[in-house]
Order: structure tokens, then sequence, then C-alpha cells
């Protein structure tokens, strides 16, 4: 669950960040982020899936909420809870169904 509080973070202080500094980012140089942003997000979901993926994720998703956010604005913030929400019920649910799996003695 703490991989989810820090993507979460990331999330929101990565927005903040861009809509602080939205003027300052080249359209040219804002597509070419958008494609590196993508390809990177290719290679990280090529990777095995560990609690280190999730803060690997968190840095590559703070890059990418600072850009969205000098592009898009202050909506970008709802991404957040909305990712909070989606991630932490994926926690929830296998925590509940990796009891099924343990071994009864």
């Amino acid at each position: 669950m703490i991989g989810t509080i820090v993507n979460t973070l990331a999330l929101l202080v990565g927005t903040s960040i861009g809509c602080l500094v939205k003027k300052g980012i080249n359209k040219r140089y804002e597509d070419v982020l958008f494609i590196t942003m993508g390809l990177a997000a290719l290679g990280i979901g090529w990777e095995n899936v560990t609690n280190t993926m999730l803060f690997t994720n968190a840095t590559l998703d703070f890059v990418t909420s600072m850009v969205f956010g000098a592009s898009f604005g202050w909506g970008m913030l709802v991404v957040a809870p909305v990712l909070f929400c989606w991630q932490g019920s994926i926690y929830l649910v296998a925590k509940f169904l990796s009891a099924s799996f343990l071994p009864v003695h």
C-alpha cells in the first residue's frame, strides 16, 4: 500500500509543480516529452511487478504529471484520487485473495 501512497503523492506534487511552471515548456519540447514518457512507460511495463516497481512507476508519474500539469492545468489533480482508489483496490483484492493461496497446516 505504501507504493500506492507514494505514487499518489508523486502525482499531486508533480502536477502542482507543472501547473506553477506552465509557461516554461515549449510546445516542441512538450511533444518530445510525451513520446519519451510513453516509451518509458512501455519499458516499465515490460519489467516484473514488485513493490520497487511501484516506486519506479511513482518516479515516472512524478515527471509525467509535471508535464501534464503544465499542459492541461490543475484539472490533472483529479487523477490522484482516482489512481489511489484504483491501485488501492487492486492491493486490497490481492491481499484478500492471497489468503486463499496460503498453505493449510
